[in-house]
């Protein structure tokens, strides 16, 4: 595409366009347009296979690089199992590893929105071309706690809420509470936030 428009467009124009062009290509990559690498089809018919956590877990492990002590996270899933989520929300995804587990691990999800500062791309990517047949994966880059951020959730939800959100971002005190305190309303009556 970058040959297409070098073609047609004076060198002026282009240095003009050029801010412009890389927010579209960023956009296009957390789209999932492009391709899908061949190698990630052996890996979804590996994932297809999967039914016991610990290998979620171990599938997260080498293909997200996920931090999560695995006890802790595998008895969280358990435990979600048996409440069947259908609308989670992440904040602070890192390399996506718990986003993969919410939804692999857990069938209920049908919408997941996951929020950082700075999105995993390729991640990103993985992640959407593993999903499960009709769910939902958005992504939001920003600040949990800028106002911009917080209206794009709300908008995302649209009249819905979260049936867990998994805090896991600014690991401050003050971070999870600011998080805690500008999300638990798009948490339904009932429903859990996990502070991680």
């Amino acid at each position: 595409m970058i040959g297409f428009i070098k073609a047609i467009l004076p060198l002026p124009i282009r240095d003009r366009l050029r801010p412009g062009y890389r927010k579209v290509e960023q956009r296009i990559k957390l789209s999932g347009f492009w391709p899908n690498p061949s190698s990630w089809q052996q890996k979804k018919r590996i994932l297809a296979q999967v039914e016991c956590l610990k290998d979620f877990y171990q599938f997260a492990s080498d293909e997200f690089e996920i931090i999560q002590n695995e006890p802790e996270i595998v008895g969280l899933l358990e435990f979600l199992r048996e409440k069947q989520p259908r609308v989670v929300g992440e904040i602070g995804m890192k390399s996506g590893g718990n986003s993969f587990l919410f939804m692999q691990a857990l069938p209920s999800v049908e919408t997941m929105i996951s929020m950082d500062l700075q999105l995993p791309l390729e991640n990103v990517r993985k992640l959407k071309y593993l999903a499960r047949p009709r769910q939902n994966m958005t992504f939001v880059q920003g600040d949990s706690s800028a106002p911009q951020t917080i209206a794009r959730v709300r908008t995302l939800l649209a009249k819905r809420q979260f049936d867990f959100l998994f805090i896991d971002g600014d690991h401050s005190y003050e971070g999870v509470k600011r998080d805690f305190l500008n999300y638990r309303s798009m948490v339904r009556p009932g429903g859990l936030d996990c502070l991680s």
